[in-house]
């Protein structure tokens, strides 16, 4: 289901320049707003899926994260 408020506080951490992580189950309806603007998606199947990619993900943030 949708969230309301979710793209206002998306668009001010775009605004912001601040990454934008989009999480949704791969049964879940992607949300057009939140794809257009993430700086990184993670669409998963199951729990370990999700960890997976959550891991790699924030590896790369914490690796390119400015002192």
């Amino acid at each position: 289901h949708k969230v309301v408020g979710v793209g206002v506080e998306a668009g001010y951490a775009y605004a912001c320049n601040k990454p934008i992580l989009y999480i949704r189950h791969t049964d879940a309806k992607p949300s057009t707003t939140l794809t257009g603007i993430a700086s990184y998606q993670i669409v998963y199947a199951d729990h370990p899926d999700l960890n997976n990619q959550l891991q790699t993900v924030l590896t790369t943030l914490t690796q390119t994260k400015s002192p």
